[in-house]
């Protein structure tokens, strides 16, 4: 049996599992395995590189998509290892990681989680700067990272990973679950961990998506958070002039395709700007596909607002070319689509756009195939009013009126389909209660002959009784003709036995009347009676 279990679940990351991998398979340890869970990946790619990594410390398991946490209990459940050390698919760990954070397990049985100083690659390098590790501080902001070693045992104690944090924070969950029951945390004061840093990593969570982690989080771990209700009080007041003082910010979202030319989620690239002055935003693309079609949005902060685009430009930072640059010029902009809530408005300097429900989408140009395989920069101007003017706030009101009038028309719809369901809904009603009267019928008939059975039963307990007198009685009569019977046959007996000694007597009394008659003075007798 192992004594550590590298976890790594995989989803879609199938370009960076074999570098995972392949520093999760140099650990020096000496005793440990490997477990690969591929959760429900699409991305052909991946499957088939999940598929080929064949090794005799790795054992592998497809599940549906589940989500990471599921994913982590899934890896865990599956390990024998007694130390378990998660790490993500595209991520590095050192190649003594295992061993150095097994020591301190071994060590200190008090330690249940052990951690170490880590480092970004990829697009961003450097230290990762977390805050360092105190109690109750963790209570406010994540300060370990998932890529930390702890005992199966406690895993199997606190239920694992919780599935329901659908927005990430599976890991900060579960840290929160296993200082609950009051292990202590250490850290290894050397980087030992490699975080990947790509656009769109480390991104944090919107407002909605952090407001729902964040009452996962105290629900999950209700009482750790009202012990230390005062730590939460100090971050909320530490925040305040901060957030009273930020400016509000919009942002761009860049759609990606993917090598089926088809637009996920997973290829947005996001970048906020500010609202109220013109910004230039640089997003960087870590990789065109041959489609080469990208889809830019707009997003406003607010429903209904103002936006200026100056220009739209992708840059090679390898050498500063200019691949494509559209601008305000005539003919620019013709990859514009307005939908319904979004208008072009007339403007001698630039392009504007007046975005009501709906945001602006942009198709952009193709780029050139010989730089298809190295990253490049999209730029774009953009500027958002802070206010509207008349002009535009009276447009606003008419889209809000006519979003308002479709609401309405949509409400109506709704209430006749909710009215008919009503009316369905009240004949199934009739009939159901037209059925509870058949089956009140058929109880009333049911307990009627449940009392005449009754009633036969009591009357067959009567006779039961009876017939149990009366088979004593002939019992006992019985009995006093077996006694008479048994007299019988004694007096039987004794007259046979006397009927036998009457027979031997009388064979006697033959046997010696024979012999009287043989004998002389029988003949002699019988002479003289002659003469």
């Amino acid at each position: 049996m192992p004594e550590v279990s590298i976890i790594i679940p995989c989803y879609n990351q199938g370009q960076w599992l074999e570098e995972a991998v392949t520093s999760a398979l140099a650990q020096d340890h000496g005793d440990f395995e490997v477990i690969l869970i591929n959760d429900g990946s699409t991305d052909p790619v991946t499957r088939r590189i999940f598929d080929a990594i064949e090794h005799p410390l790795v054992r592998k398991k497809t599940t549906p998509n589940q989500g990471l946490a599921a994913a982590r209990n899934e890896g865990v459940a599956l390990a024998a290892g007694r130390y378990i050390l998660p790490l993500d698919s595209d991520d590095r760990i050192d190649p003594t990681y295992a061993r150095k954070a097994a020591a301190v397990l071994n060590a200190r049985s008090d330690v249940g989680i052990v951690y170490c100083l880590a480092e970004f690659f990829g697009e961003e390098s450097g230290l990762w700067e977390l805050e360092d590790f105190e109690f109750p501080g963790i209570l406010t902001s994540p300060r370990i990272f998932a890529t930390a070693m702890y005992r199966r045992a406690d895993w199997e104690k606190v239920g694992g990973y919780r599935p329901d944090m659908i927005y990430g924070w599976e890991d900060y969950d579960f840290w929160l679950s296993l200082i609950a029951t009051g292990v202590r945390v250490h850290r290894l004061d050397e980087v030992l961990f490699f975080y990947r840093r790509t656009q769109g990593s480390m991104a944090g969570l919107d407002r909605t998506k952090a407001l729902y982690s964040y009452r996962k989080l105290f629900e999950h771990h209700r009482d750790l958070y009202a012990d230390n209700i005062g730590v939460l009080f100090e971050s909320v007041i530490d925040a305040k002039p901060v957030r009273d003082q930020r400016r509000p910010r919009a942002k761009l979202e860049v759609f990606i395709p993917d090598r089926e030319e088809a637009y996920a989620g997973r290829n947005t690239r996001e970048q906020f700007y500010p609202v109220g002055v013109w910004a230039r935003v640089a997003i960087l693309l870590d990789g065109v596909p041959d489609a080469g079609i990208h889809r830019l949005r707009v997003d406003p902060t607010d429903r209904v607002a103002v936006v200026d685009v100056a220009s739209i430009r992708m840059l090679d930072p390898a050498n500063g070319a200019v691949l494509w640059d559209i601008r305000t010029a005539p003919g620019g902009f013709d990859g514009l689509v307005l939908g319904h809530g979004t208008l072009r408005l007339p403007e001698a300097d630039g392009l504007r756009l007046f975005c009501s429900h709906t945001d602006g989408l942009f198709f952009l140009p193709k780029v050139d195939q010989r730089v298809l395989d190295r990253p490049l920069i999209l730029e774009v101007w953009v500027r958002q009013h802070a206010n509207l003017d008349p002009v535009t706030a009276v447009l606003g009101r008419q889209y809000e009126a006519d979003r308002a009038e479709r609401e309405h028309a949509q409400l109506v719809e709704a209430r006749a389909r909710l009215e008919g369901d009503v009316q369905t809904l009240q004949g199934e009603i009739v009939k159901l209660r037209e059925h509870a009267h058949q089956l009140e019928q058929v109880a009333m008939s049911a307990r009627t002959e449940a009392g005449r059975v009754q009633a036969e039963f009591h009357n067959l307990q009567a006779s039961l009784k009876l017939t149990e007198a009366e088979k004593v009685r002939i019992q006992g009569i019985v009995e006093a003709r077996d006694a008479e019977v048994s007299g019988l046959n004694k007096d039987i007996q004794s007259l046979n036995e006397q009927l036998r000694v009457e027979q031997e007597n009388r064979a006697r009394l033959e046997r010696r009347l024979a012999q009287v008659e043989r004998s002389p003075l029988r003949r002699w007798t019988s002479f003289l009676r002659k003469e």
